[in-house]
């Protein structure tokens, strides 16, 4: 056992905010509208109605904060002609964020959010079992949309994003626990099903990177971050030049290849030549479909923040990252530290490479409850292993 919940204070009862935000968390998981509305609501009430005394300025939070006046800043020389709700999306992220980091005091209240998260992922999963059987009777090929107009790929993403969850529940699990044991298991099943089902590509990708990960820490006893770092620093940069581009085509397997994938090749370059235009600040928040005439975002996070907010709007973002995960979780046990954001960076990175993830609740969430981890303490007798 890696860690457990073992200080007063993590046993403390989760309240009310706690249990509001885990199903908040779980919504982000397939109804990301509903959980941006309901998000902002409850954002709003812990920043009223909380103690400002016990409000922690953490780096995470003061990097948000100069990302979000950024965004908001560029407003002002945006071309978007809807630069104005690109905005309040981006505050509303920033607020849930925000929030996340505030009311996780607690590993039980970090518990608690993690499981509602889980919850909504695997629900999503058995509804996309449902519909994509129903599909299969009516002889359709694949599901694009679910729960109404929710892209299939941001469910995939998110219940990707849910293996780090998976993992911090496993690895700070009390002993002896059977329950709590077979609840995980049952739970991984299910999303790993929904990812097969979903059939999105950089899910099952992030899957097999999360996998590999776990496989090769536990294999090697690695306790340090560097490998998925320094695996995270090279695709980015190979996804920011484009020299990655057609080597990353051996990965479109299966029936769904494009030789392009799926039309995003295409996006990446016009991406690249437009913030070549504007490269220290961009053309405005949420612009890059605007200018390219494509009409949709570049999916890619760091070219859409680029042709949008330039090098610094993409500093900044990553400044927020390096806060969280890095600089923010060095209090954590440093295996379980290795493992939980280790398997972060293998399972979300397809998503922030290859998908709309810069404004998804579930990423932002998920992205939060990792940035606590250092609630969780090794036991007071007991060596971390």
């Amino acid at each position: 056992m890696i860690a457990t919940v073992s200080s007063e204070g993590a046993r403390a009862l989760a309240g009310p905010r706690t249990y509001i935000v885990a199903i908040i968390a779980g919504l982000s998981t397939f109804d990301p509208s509903l959980a941006t509305i309901l998000g902002v609501a409850a954002a709003a009430t812990v920043f009223l109605f909380g103690d400002l005394a016990a409000f922690k300025v953490t780096p995470a939070v003061l990097w948000m904060m100069a990302l979000l006046i950024w965004i908001a800043a560029s407003s002002a020389w945006s071309v978007n002609p809807r630069a104005l709700d690109s905005v309040l999306l981006w505050i509303a992220m920033g607020m849930m964020f925000i929030a996340v980091l505030q009311v996780v005091q607690t590993a039980n209240q970090l518990r608690v959010i993690a499981i509602g998260y889980l919850v909504g992922a695997f629900s999503a999963s058995i509804r996309l079992l449902i519909e994509q059987a129903r599909l299969d009777i009516q002889g359709a090929v694949r599901l694009t949309t679910i729960f109404g107009d929710v892209n299939i790929n941001y469910v995939a993403y998110a219940l990707a994003a849910g293996w780090a969850l998976l993992v911090l529940l496993w690895d700070s699990r009390r002993k002896g626990s059977a329950v709590a044991t077979i609840l995980m298991a049952v739970a991984a099943v299910g999303v790993l099903i929904g990812i097969q089902t979903s059939q999105t590509r950089g899910a099952l990708l992030g899957t097999v990177f999360a996998a590999a990960w776990i496989v090769l820490r536990r294999l090697f006893g690695l306790r340090s971050l560097a490998i998925p770092t320094l695996a995270v620093v090279t695709a980015a940069a190979l996804a920011l030049s484009g020299i990655g581009d057609q080597s990353s085509l051996q990965f479109e397997a299966g029936g769904r290849a494009t030789g392009d994938w799926s039309g995003r090749i295409p996006l990446w370059d016009a991406a690249r030549t437009i913030w070549a235009l504007r490269p220290l600040v961009g053309f405005g928040v949420g612009s890059f479909g605007h200018v390219s005439g494509y009409g949709i975002a570049a999916h890619n996070v760091l070219l859409d923040i680029g042709v949008g907010l330039g090098v610094v709007g993409v500093l900044l973002f990553i400044a927020v990252l390096v806060s969280c995960l890095w600089l923010g979780t060095r209090s954590a046990p440093q295996v379980l530290r290795s493992e939980v954001i280790g398997v972060f960076l293998a399972a979300s990175s397809p998503a922030y490479l290859t998908g709309v993830w810069a404004t998804a609740p579930a990423a932002w969430i998920c992205l939060a409850l990792v940035a606590r981890i250092g609630v969780v303490h090794p036991p007071d007798s007991a060596a971390v292993r």
